[in-house]
């Protein structure tokens, strides 16, 4: 799983972040407590708030919950467990029709992981408590900023998620082909073919034969 976490597209700063969750560096209390940190432990995203852990910050909890839901039930992904290894696993290994679904499938959870640290982070650090809404939208922007720059799209998305999703699953590429034969010349010309590598070489270029 760390070797998929290395993707130019990411920026450093995620793919740190998710090599230390997946390792289970991140300083959420249950893991503080094995280097001796000991407190009171309470999570903000939920109305009945629970201890503190990793699963519970990336997939068992209220908000984790929520948003898990929301990017996979409108296109059919689901998943059996608890934990967030296995939310990854779902969308990595889930059905692809295409290479933009495929980018889609491997870049996603890790935006999400991701946004609900930063969640997590602004409400015991500055007390800000972004809204369900608020959080979800922030993942697609970056997942449509991502995907923009990866293919060098210059059109704009839909905003909705599941709208999105159904546009690019249409999406096929482009098949043409050039039919390439050699035809004999008559009589007694000569015919010399190169392979076209000094096309449109304004400098000095070389050649041979035999």
């Amino acid at each position: 799983m760390c070797r998929r976490i290395w993707q130019l597209v990411l920026p450093l700063k995620i793919s740190f972040f998710l090599l230390r969750l997946l390792r289970g560096r991140l300083p959420v209390d249950c893991c503080l407590w094995k280097f001796g940190v000991h407190g009171p432990s309470r999570c903000g995203c939920c109305l009945s708030p629970d201890i503190e852990t990793v699963e519970h910050v990336f997939a068992e909890g209220d908000m984790a919950s929520r948003v898990w839901h929301f990017f996979e039930d409108p296109v059919d992904i689901s998943w059996i467990g608890s934990s967030f290894r296995v939310c990854l696993a779902s969308w990595w290994y889930g059905k692809r029709g295409n290479r933009y679904l495929a980018f889609v499938h491997h870049i996603l959870p890790f935006l999400i992981c991701w946004h609900l640290w930063k969640f997590k982070n602004s409400i015991r650090y500055e007390g800000i408590q972004l809204g369900f809404d608020r959080l979800c939208n922030l993942v697609l922007s970056d997942l449509l900023e991502l995907f923009a720059l990866y293919f060098q799209q210059h059109r704009s998305f839909p905003a909705a998620w599941v709208h999105f999703y159904a546009e690019i699953s249409r999406w096929a590429p482009r098949v043409s082909y050039t039919l390439v034969r050699w035809s004999r010349p008559s009589g007694d010309a000569l015919k010399l073919n190169t392979d076209g590598c000094s096309k449109s070489n304004p400098g000095v270029s070389g050649r041979g034969g035999r």
